[in-house]
């Protein structure tokens, strides 16, 4: 019998479901569905990965950003994730797909590794399908992007023109 890219994802991610639903924040969800939303519009090859990422904010647990516990994945966040099989460690920040940049180490949370990672907590371990096979993997370290008034995430102020101030350059 085989079994599709979305489902062996699905059935890899309950094995590792040891806390039980990830977590997400309401403003994480509501960036994730744009994210989406933008991202099935693009001619893409792998929607199974969009489906994936769908059914995770469909089964997490949300809660307000000022509510989130600080060592969960969320998007920005920092993360040490170790290979359990060859105890290589990787440092990323799982980032929107337009701020991704791989050699830098930001990771698209629509990438399997952001998708696995997204909304698991410090200290869990995972198993999910990965484009070379499953792969299990501990999380030791998360760093949250700083919030600002309980918020995890603002969009930048662009300055207005009566904003700016000369120099005198």
């Amino acid at each position: 019998m085989q079994i599709s890219f979305s489902s062996a994802a699905r059935a890899a991610r309950k094995e590792s479901a040891v806390t039980g639903r990830i977590v997400l924040s309401t403003l994480d969800v509501s960036r994730l569905r744009s994210i989406l939303s933008a991202a099935r519009q693009k001619p893409r090859r792998d929607h199974d990965q969009l489906d994936d990422l769908r059914d995770e904010i469909e089964q997490a647990q949300i809660l307000e950003a000022e509510e989130m516990p600080e060592d969960v994945v969320v998007l920005d966040a920092s993360v040490t994730v170790c290979d359990i099989e060859t105890s290589v460690c990787s440092d990323y920040v799982v980032v929107s797909p337009s701020q991704a940049d791989v050699t830098k180490g930001r990771i698209s949370v629509l990438a399997p590794l952001g998708t696995a990672l997204l909304g698991y907590r410090q200290g869990t371990q995972i198993r999910w399908r990965m484009p070379g096979g499953i792969r299990s993997l501990k999380i030791r370290r998360v760093v949250q992007p700083p919030s600002a008034g309980g918020m995890r995430w603002q969009r930048p102020e662009i300055p207005g023109p009566n904003d700016l101030h000369s120099t005198g350059m």
